[in-house]
């Protein structure tokens, strides 16, 4: 709990379904395991006679993994290699199972000794995606180590620990024209700190493969999905699994993600250090889209505990909006200003606009854009030759991303929730992950804005 300077009473902190890991999640080695979110993208030919080739880079394009069927089999054996073609784990489907059971070995065993974890539907007939996953030692299966919870609809799953809420990996899948022109779909995966990204990727391709068998007997073109973080360099490790690593299944160094996420020196505080957390916070932004009162939007934690609400004012609703505190009280006001080329916005504290007062303001990188770019300013940034945060993505891929200054750092990520069920409701949600010691009330300011900007273009 911390102070808020702007209104009385103690902060809501937002509920994280996030725990620090007392020690490192290894499955297949802990060369896969890094001191960062690791963020991979996961490519599939979908348009191709050697079914199940997957690619699986870093956000550099870099490839991590690749991933392929047998020649003898490919329905039901899949085979994740080394970037330089090095058998890790091979994935095998068990014949004429009910709960959809597939087994993974090390290297490309089959022998019982070498088998790492197996995985089942939770039940045979499902209206949301449940996979558990029993490590081998785990004979009696009677409580999973590791779940696979969501929505195939909805484009979103998280992997948990055990029977906790405690989230290791989240994923989501990119779709969009250009990737079914090129015959490709695209997944992400956002693997947490400390946690085995190899194991990660072989849920994926498992839980991929029990789809496509669904779609072939439904003839329906369905997809998957995965969620946040990222890398930088390609490095290699040591016995330190986050320098470099043998891999006990094949010689030479194991290729590493670079890492976008940089573990920060200092928290980002930019309306008050009370909206830092020491661990990474998810909301969800609701908006209802049909109400009279334009702008009014819910924020919540991951238990649904209101953290924040924002109101359009009574006098401008279309360029004026105040984020308020569970309570009611106002953080900070969001002020359009009027007849700007760039769509320049600032942010004040409290009710204020007065110019002590102000924050940071935003506008547009370009007047003309394809991709979503908007540029963030400090107050103190009087002169706004090198913007202090910059926000890129695509809106129409409902995908956007928060960096730190001109610099590939990490600090926030996107995606807009949009299905039948919330237009039927009247409702439009946004999902957001704030990385640890970052400023969450600030984000939540730039994430209305944007949704201010984008409303605009659709007047």
């Amino acid at each position: 709990m911390a102070t808020d300077p702007t209104a009385a009473g103690p902060v809501a902190m937002p509920a994280t379904a996030y725990q620090p890991l007392p020690n490192p999640i290894t499955v297949v080695g802990q060369q896969f395991c890094a001191q960062y979110p690791v963020d991979l993208v996961i490519v599939k030919k979908v348009m191709t006679i050697s079914d199940g080739n997957f690619a699986v880079t870093d956000v550099n394009g870099s490839v991590i993994f690749k991933v392929k069927g047998t020649l003898l089999s490919l329905r039901d054996h899949r085979v994740l290699l080394d970037a330089a073609g090095k058998p890790i784990v091979s994935l095998q489907s068990k014949m004429l199972s009910m709960h959809r059971r597939w087994k993974v070995f090390r290297g490309e065993s089959s022998d019982p000794k070498d088998l790492l974890f197996s995985t089942k539907l939770s039940s045979i007939i499902q209206l949301k995606t449940a996979l558990n996953v029993f490590l081998a030692a785990n004979t009696k299966e009677e409580v999973c180590d590791f779940k696979l919870r969501g929505s195939w609809f909805d484009r979103s799953c998280t992997v948990y620990a055990g029977n906790s809420n405690t989230i290791i990996a989240k994923m989501h899948k990119k779709y969009n024209v250009q990737s079914v022109v090129l015959g490709k779909d695209t997944f992400a995966v956002t693997v947490y700190t400390n946690v085995d990204y190899a194991f990660i990727v072989a849920l994926i391709v498992i839980l991929d493969e029990i789809n496509k068998d669904y779609v072939l007997l439904k003839q329906v073109p369905l997809t998957f999905t995965p969620s946040r973080q990222d890398s930088s360099n390609n490095q290699t490790l040591n016995l330190n699994p986050f320098t470099m690593a043998t891999d006990p299944t094949a010689a030479g160094p194991v290729t590493v993600p670079a890492a976008a996420y940089q573990p920060l020196p200092n928290p980002i505080t930019v309306v008050g250090p009370q909206f830092c957390a020491q661990y990474p916070v998810d909301l969800v932004i609701v908006k209802k889209m049909m109400t009279i009162s334009d702008g009014n939007f819910a924020i919540t934690d991951v238990n649904g505990s209101v953290i924040f609400k924002v109101k359009g004012t009574l006098l401008s609703l279309r360029d004026h909006r105040v984020l308020l505190d569970a309570a009611g009280k106002p953080i900070v006001s969001l002020q359009s200003k009027m007849l700007s080329m760039h769509r320049r916005w600032q942010v004040f504290r409290g009710e204020s606009s007065d110019p002590k007062d102000l924050l940071f303001s935003t506008k547009l990188s370009s007047i003309i854009q394809l991709k979503t770019g908007l540029d963030v300013f400090l107050a103190a940034n009087t002169k706004e030759e090198i913007c202090d945060f910059k926000l890129k993505g695509s809106w129409f891929d409902r995908s956007c991303t928060v960096y730190a200054g001109n610099s590939n750092t990490i600090i926030a990520q996107m995606h807009k929730k949009h299905n039948v069920q919330s237009v039927v409701l009247g409702k439009d949600t946004f999902a957001v992950t704030v990385y640890p010691n970052v400023d969450y009330a600030f984000i939540v300011a730039l994430i209305v804005i944007l949704d201010e900007i984008n409303d605009d273009k659709k007047d």
